[in-house]
């Protein structure tokens, strides 16, 4: 048996993720939402995370395993790095298991951290907020007729991002890559069967438990109740109604995820920081647009967006809109900014038909709730206007900072840019190696 796992991040203390019923440790990064939560854990700790055994990229011709079985993964992971100790964080079922494993190994446990996580699944004496098992089976039967097209995740899962341009696309995906349709009611029968009621008070690690006030899911008493029999626990109610936590609430989660870590709150104003800007449109879109008729051109734009999202994650971007006929990101590393413009502009070329011209400019930004602004922003949309039909042009400050990146470029001139006091020194990005 092979189990998929990723190792990533620094820091004092280790954390092992432990993953609902069904992830992809590949595909999480493709959505930039959930992309910038992993990057902003990995700049607090290091982190470990696998997909259990029957799903995502682990062997998935296995049987329901119960949940020793997936215990079991957790700890091989943990042998695989050589962590002797760490926080272990669970979501959903993956923090039933983890609560499980800090009972089990309380050597082995530094700390636990929950978020949207139930004792029982199912109605008991003392959870009669929950479905029955015959309920439970019945709504996952019913939810396996959709399974693979994005709407459990919006209608479940994450509906604080329902109208978000491309999300059900990429939840789709997501769904059909992490487990197959046929286990959801063999999976969901193993769940109906886990109580752990009488393991918590065996739980003594320092203990966070959070839970969104409008899961969907997982009742929110199932969230306060796991805090009213752990001794010693902290309850946090995010607001939100997901039942994830990088979506709706993912600063909130991980501001207090950062204080149990490490004992200090963090530095509440994140709003100004270092990052290169990206910004791309269509060339001669009004003249596409008239060839192609409405429909067709709601059509293109819609893949076009697709497309950008699925770049934008997998090079570990901040998707932040759409401009209609292009896309503004933000990037922590500048290398990785100029890879995803140089493979959008190849990869829309090839399967779309159109071109697009992008432009990148490193500085300090601003942000803004989900906007970023200040003068990075306005100077890297003024360098997107220079470059012409399928170009990637970027300013002095990205090349100084790409040096030994196997990004190739050559001179495109100082320019005086509209707004920009002093000229500007461009280049074009003429190859990119793996």
């Amino acid at each position: 048996m092979r189990i998929g796992y990723q190792s990533y991040g620094s820091g004092k203390r280790t954390v092992i993720g432990v993953p609902g019923f069904a992830q992809n440790i590949d595909g999480i990064w493709e959505n930039s939402e959930s992309a910038a939560f992993f990057e902003r854990l990995g700049s607090i700790c290091r982190v470990l995370t696998f997909d259990k055994r029957g799903t995502g990229t682990s062997d998935r011709s296995l049987p329901p395993p119960s949940l020793d079985a997936r215990v079991q993964d957790l700890v091989a992971v943990a042998q695989a790095e050589g962590v002797d100790r760490a926080v272990i964080a669970g979501v959903s079922e993956g923090g039933t298991m983890a609560a499980f494993f800090a009972a089990t190994y309380p050597e082995r446990t530094e700390g636990l951290i929950l978020s949207g996580t139930f004792a029982s699944w199912v109605r008991r004496d003392d959870h009669p907020w929950a479905l029955t098992v015959r309920q439970q089976v019945r709504r996952i039967r019913a939810l396996s007729l959709i399974w693979g097209t994005g709407q459990f995740a919006v209608g479940l899962v994450a509906p604080s991002m329902a109208g978000r341009a491309g999300f059900r696309r990429w939840a789709a995906r997501y769904e059909r890559a992490s487990i197959s349709r046929s286990k959801l009611v063999p999976f969901s029968r193993i769940n109906a069967e886990i109580d752990i009621r009488h393991v918590l008070p065996s739980i003594y690690a320092p203990t966070l438990v959070m839970h969104a006030r409008g899961d969907r899911l997982v009742p929110f008493r199932s969230g306060r109740y796991l805090a009213d029999h752990i001794v010693g626990s902290r309850f946090l109610e995010l607001p939100t109604n997901d039942h994830t936590p990088w979506f709706g609430a993912r600063d909130v989660y991980l501001d207090a995820m950062e204080e149990f870590l490490t004992g200090t709150r963090p530095n509440a104003d994140h709003s100004r920081k270092l990052a290169t800007v990206l910004f791309t449109d269509i060339v001669d879109s009004t003249a596409h647009a008239a060839r192609a008729g409405d429909a067709r051109w709601r059509e293109l734009l819609d893949r076009h967006d697709d497309l950008c999202h699925i770049e934008v994650g997998v090079c570990g971007g901040r998707w932040i809109k759409s401009t209609g006929d292009g896309l503004l990101a933000t990037f922590d590393s500048p290398s990785r900014a100029v890879r995803c413009a140089w493979a959008l502009q190849g990869r829309i070329k090839s399967e779309l038909g159109i071109e697009i011209r992008a432009g990148l400019h490193t500085g300090e930004v601003e942000t803004r709730g989900d906007d970023v602004a200040g003068l990075t922003v306005h100077q890297a949309a003024r360098v997107q206007g220079v470059a012409r039909n399928s170009e990637v042009i970027i300013s002095a400050s990205v090349r100084n900072l790409i040096a030994g990146s196997g990004i190739a470029l050559e001179g495109h001139g100082t320019h005086s840019l509209k707004g920009i006091s002093a000229p500007c020194e461009l280049y074009r990005v003429v190859g990119v190696t793996t």
